[in-house]
């Protein structure tokens, strides 16, 4: 498949190109956040699921912080800080190694 390398570069760009359009359309702020919530969730939801990794549960958890902080039009350094997070999480390191078993 692909390397994590690649896939982070991946992520980053999809996240970016809707971004971009955002601002062409007059929402980009917006637009941004809501992508990169969008590919958190999806992302941890996959590791949940996939690779069993429950430590993804975070990520799951602020990816839905970020759509709630969203929704509700909170302060925007509120809203660049669980945005910070979530693009943290993202590129965290071994995020796409599968969970290892207990000993």
């Amino acid at each position: 498949m692909f390397s994590t390398r690649r896939r982070t570069v991946i992520t980053a760009a999809a996240v970016l190109e809707t971004g971009i359009v955002g601002w062409w359309l007059g929402h980009g702020a917006v637009w941004l956040l809501a992508m990169l919530a969008a590919v958190t969730l999806a992302d941890c939801a996959i590791g949940v699921v996939r690779r069993r990794a429950m430590s993804d549960l975070a990520g799951v958890e602020l990816g839905a912080v970020l759509v709630a902080v969203l929704v509700r039009s909170a302060d925007v350094l509120l809203t660049l800080a669980v945005a910070g997070a979530c693009a943290a999480w993202l590129i965290r390191p071994d995020r796409q190694s599968p969970a290892r078993p207990a000993a």
